[in-house]
């Protein structure tokens, strides 16, 4: 992949995050049912307030729940990406993490939040971007109210692009 691509590939995993309505409203709403609250008008206006292209900041204080979408590290030779590691970040306030789904069934929102993820992207190609082969879970403690839940891919880029 050319280095050029990082980029628009990138904005592309976002905008494709925001066509899912039930990613969406898992992180837009703080109710306990984000699934049964109404579509969001506009999906879009989550990027840059709860859907980011970075990392965490650490300088969240509402209670709230956020996507972050990043390239952790990319390896380059002669101008080309021979690999791109994606990180998918969810931050989610302690107490935001029960909900209930449409059936009333208990569910914890970051789960929630990447499952939804990878049914988006998982054996998807998606433009210039190809395929992201998802490599494992983490889950790390910010302070006393916030938590990330981290989903690690690679992206797996189509020849000669």
């Amino acid at each position: 992949m050319k280095f050029d691509l990082l980029s628009p590939n990138l904005v592309s995993i976002i905008n494709r995050c925001l066509e899912n309505n039930d990613l969406t409203k898992l992180i837009y709403y703080n109710q306990s049912n984000p699934l049964s609250q109404p579509i969001l008008d506009s999906p879009k206006s989550l990027f840059m307030t709860k859907i980011f292209p970075f990392r965490y900041s650490g300088i969240t204080t509402d209670e709230q729940t956020q996507l972050r979408i990043y390239y952790p590290r990319t390896k380059i030779k002669d101008n080309i990406i021979e690999s791109t590691s994606v990180y998918i970040d969810v931050i989610c306030h302690n107490n935001l993490y029960l909900i209930k789904d449409q059936s009333d069934n208990t569910l914890i929102r970051p789960y929630k939040i990447l499952t939804e993820f990878i049914r988006q992207f998982d054996n998807q190609q998606i433009d210039s971007i190809g395929t992201l082969k998802f490599e494992g879970v983490s889950h790390i403690p910010i302070n006393e109210s916030y938590s990330v839940l981290g989903l690690e891919a690679i992206m797996i880029t189509p020849s000669g692009k």
